[in-house]
This record gives structure tokens, C-alpha cells and sequence, in this order.
């Protein structure tokens, strides 16, 4: 269950983002919320670690009182007739 801060790190440090992406409450809103505000939106797939909030002084602590979370996002929504947007890269 990757609501428990040790299995999050632990994931992270396996790289196994897209299980981690399977909790994501953002996609979840992007895919299942029609008429929400992400409706629709788009989102290159992450492959990189989520943001840690670390302990002030402390190199590579890591506060356990707040998940790890994906932050500082792109999103992206076009005509699909358009579609005109092309994701190029997407990294940390």
C-alpha cells in the first residue's frame, strides 16, 4: 500500500513510478472527474522520482509526516481535432 510512507520510499528507491503514478489523486481527476477542471488534460508519463520535503539541515532526511508527491506539473489540453501539441521531453 503506497499510502505508507516507507513503502512510498521504498518504491521510489525501486523505481517503480508507475505503481507509485496508480495512487496519483491528480490522474485520477484527469481520467475519472468529467466536467472537472483536469478532465481531459494530458500528461507525459512520469519516470523520475516524486519530491521528498526533507528535514531542514539534514542531507537525504526525509520528514515521514508528509508523502512523497509528484509536484510543479505540465499539463496539457488541445482540440482533439487539432492536436497540435507534442510532448518532447519530460524529466526532473
Amino acid at each position: 500500500d503506497a499510502t505508507d510512507f516507507q513503502e512510498v520510499c521504498d518504491q521510489a528507491r525501486r523505481r517503480e513510478y508507475s505503481k507509485l503514478m496508480s495512487y496519483d489523486q491528480l490522474k485520477h481527476v484527469m481520467i475519472k472527474d468529467k466536467g472537472g477542471a483536469f478532465y481531459n488534460f494530458q500528461e507525459g508519463d512520469i519516470d523520475f522520482a516524486p519530491t521528498f520535503k526533507t528535514i531542514k539541515g539534514q542531507y537525504e532526511a526525509w520528514d515521514s509526516h508528509r508523502l512523497p508527491a509528484y509536484t510543479d506539473r505540465i499539463l496539457w489540453h488541445s482540440l482533439r481535432a487539432l492536436n497540435m501539441i507534442k510532448l518532447e521531453h519530460y524529466f526532473s
